[in-house]
C-alpha cells in the first residue's frame, strides 16, 4: 500500500506540473525513463528484492568455497617444572631436572577428493536460487514500471480530453470575438 501511496504521489507531482519543473526561469522535462528511475530507487517494495538478490550472490561464493581445502594450524607451547621421586613412605627424595620449556606446532590440511556431486550440486543449487531472486526482481521492477505507465498514460489522456474539450466547446461565435 505504501509503495502504491509513494508511486502515485511521485506520478502526481511530476505529472500535474505538466511534466515540467519549474524552478525560477528554468524548465526540466521528466520523460518517463526520469521516472522509472526515482521509482525505483525509492521503492520499498524493491529494495527487500535488492537484498535478497545480493544476499543470493554470497552464497554462490560460499557454495564455491566448498571447493577449496581447510587449513587449520595449531600451536601449543608448555613449561614443566622440575619432577621429583620417593618411595612409598615419602622418603629418599631425589629432584630429576627435566626441560622446563615445551612447545608444539601442527598444520592440518583437507581437500575433497570425492564427494559423490554433492559441492557441485550445492553450486548449481545455490546459482539456481540466484536466478530466482533476479527474475523475482525484474518481475517487481516491471510491475512498477507497468504502475506508472499506466498512471502516466491515465493523466495523458485526461489532459489531452480536457484541452480537446475546450477547443470543442468554444462556440465559434465566441472564438470570432477573441
Amino acid at each position: 500500500m505504501n509503495n502504491h501511496r509513494l508511486l502515485t504521489g511521485l506520478l502526481a507531482a511530476a505529472l500535474w506540473s505538466g511534466g515540467v519543473c519549474a524552478v525560477g526561469q528554468t524548465k526540466q522535462v521528466f520523460t518517463i525513463e526520469d521516472l522509472f528511475e526515482v521509482a525505483e530507487t525509492n521503492s520499498a517494495q524493491l529494495r527487500p528484492s535488492l537484498s535478497a538478490e545480493e544476499e543470493e550472490k554470497r552464497e554462490i561464493s560460499v557454495a564455491r568455497s566448498g571447493r577449496l581445502p581447510d587449513i587449520e594450524a595449531n600451536l601449543s607451547l608448555s613449561y614443566i617444572g622440575d619432577g621429583f621421586t620417593t618411595k612409598r613412605n615419602f622418603s629418599d627424595y631425589q629432584k630429576a631436572p627435566i626441560p622446563h620449556f615445551g612447545n608444539a606446532f601442527g598444520i592440518n590440511i583437507t581437500q575433497p577428493v570425492y564427494t559423490g556431486g554433492a559441492i557441485s550440486a550445492g553450486v548449481e543449487m545455490a546459482e539456481l536460487k540466484s536466478t530466482a531472486s533476479r527474475y523475482a526482481t525484474e518481475l517487481q521492477r516491471d510491475n512498477i514500471r507497468f504502475q506508472l505507465t499506466g498512471f502516466y498514460l491515465t493523466y495523458t489522456s485526461v489532459s489531452i480530453c480536457a484541452q480537446s474539450w475546450r477547443i470543442i466547446s468554444c462556440r465559434p461565435e465566441k472564438c470570432l470575438r477573441r
